[in-house]
């Protein structure tokens, strides 16, 4: 149930935003929506608004439609009428056009404009969502200063929210990446002295091993989430041997292979036993190469929460379209990467079913996974919708850039059959991800 409703939470945002990107820009184009629906099928509520337009929910929650057929506040029963100031009239009596009737009497660039606007939109969506996040989470502060202290299996030490950590056994401390650093090369056998500076005064404490077999954070549709994990557990031993640190954690399941994994986890003190699997996963190697790994889908945590701050507007802007643009990029190189058989589809392809998989498991670990899970989905969205094929987004910016260059639409009988074989490949690649899904 927490996925079916996440799921549909998550499509109603992503088909909204993007049918209203079209139906915004229409109007400013002067063309007035006849219906706006999120889902297809058959009408579960339903109003009409003082221009005409019928806004419906429907019953497959799959996408949605804006269509221009006829529409305003004159129109009749029978949809005969765009609106007064459309420019755009049907005469009386006759039927009611398509959405591509009606935009075909539109300026090129304004039937561009309008086409466009719905992937637009869904970017747009994900470059605030992404800025959103940023803000919220905050910004890691340099130095490095410790916010909060997580709860250890031993968790004896003098270190105190508050203290800037300067060195932690003569390797020098200056920021988060340096910290992570010392991780990620230094044993977390050996006695852990920290120089830190408190109340003006360097001294030196005890303090814990930075990068335990801590949980930040858990991935959705990856092993650990279906087996329950959680962010802020602690993992003891993997098949009965110790780990005291997250690089150990790792080398242990990747020495599992395919074999079951059976994880002693502490969790607020009460230690309990997983039982799980890795997978393994593709990675690029920077070289236009890739390298496999063995993961069972968690970060890594640190043994205390830095100190951050919350960036400005305009810096969290400016993150949230690298987000965006980083992930337009890595959807292109999947695609590319499967088409040339570097990749399988099942690591690139979701569908319905997998997408409401990980709705439910994004949900469950709280608002900032969901919120990205959706601004993430909002680029796929936005990116698939663009792809040149009909009856799709970029389909019709592909006619529309062959008439800008040859001055004329592309004839009637070509638009057809682009259109048939367009449809025919979308439901074969629904088919095919839903196929996947339950596979």
């Amino acid at each position: 149930m927490t996925s079916l409703v996440a799921f549909l939470v998550l499509i109603a945002v992503v088909v909204v935003v993007h049918e209203f990107g079209h139906y915004f820009v229409a109007r400013l184009c002067g063309v007035v929506a006849s219906e706006f629906s999120v889902g297809f099928g058959p009408t579960l509520l339903q109003f009409r608004d003082r221009r005409g337009t019928s806004w419906k929910l429907s019953l497959v929650l799959l996408g949605g439609y804006v269509n221009f057929g006829a529409a305003g506040p004159e129109a009749n029963h029978n949809g005969e009428r765009i609106t007064e100031h459309s420019g755009l009239e049907t005469p009386p009596g006759a039927p009611p056009r398509t959405s591509m009737e009606v935009l075909s009497e539109l300026p090129l660039t304004k039937r561009i404009a309008i086409v466009g606007a719905g992937p637009a939109a869904n970017l747009i969506l994900a470059v605030l969502l992404f800025a959103i996040l940023f803000a919220w989470e905050g910004e890691i502060e340099t130095p490095f200063v410790v916010e909060r202290l997580h709860a250890l299996p031993s968790s004896e030490h003098d270190v105190r929210p508050g203290d800037q950590i300067a060195s932690i056994n003569g390797f020098r401390i200056d920021n988060y990446a340096d910290l992570i650093d010392y991780g990620l090369r230094s044993s977390p056998l050996e006695p852990q002295v920290y120089a830190v500076i408190r109340d003006e005064r360097r001294i030196r404490v005890e303090g814990p091993f930075p990068t335990p077999a801590l949980i930040s954070s858990v991935h959705p549709g990856f092993p650990a989430s279906e087996a329950g994990l959680r962010p802020g557990d602690v993992i003891l031993s993997v098949n009965g041997a110790a780990v005291n640190s997250f690089v150990e954690l790792q080398e242990k399941v990747a020495l599992a292979e395919d074999q079951p994994i059976e994880l002693e986890v502490w969790r607020e003190r009460v230690i309990d036993v997983v039982v799980l699997n890795s997978r393994v996963q593709t990675f690029p190697d920077g070289d236009g190469g890739y390298f496999e790994r063995r993961l069972v889908g968690i970060s890594m945590g640190l043994a205390f929460d830095p100190r951050s701050s919350t960036p400005g507007p305009v810096e969290a802007l400016v993150f949230g379209s690298r987000q965006t643009l980083g992930v337009v990029a890595l959807s292109f190189q999947a695609i590319a990467d499967s088409v040339g058989g570097q990749l399988e589809a099942r690591e690139v392809m979701h569908g319905p079913v997998g997408i409401a998989r990980l709705s439910g498991e994004a949900a469950a670990q709280g608002p900032a996974r969901f919120i990205q899970l959706i601004a993430m989905i909002s680029v796929v969205i936005g990116f698939f919708n663009l792809l040149p094929i009909p009856p799709l987004d970029g389909g019709h910016l592909l006619f529309y850039a062959y008439e800008a260059g040859t001055g004329r639409p592309p004839p009637p009988t070509v638009v057809s059959v682009a259109n048939f074989v367009g449809i025919v490949l979308i439901v074969l690649l629904l088919a095919f991800a839903l196929y996947l899904d339950v596979s």
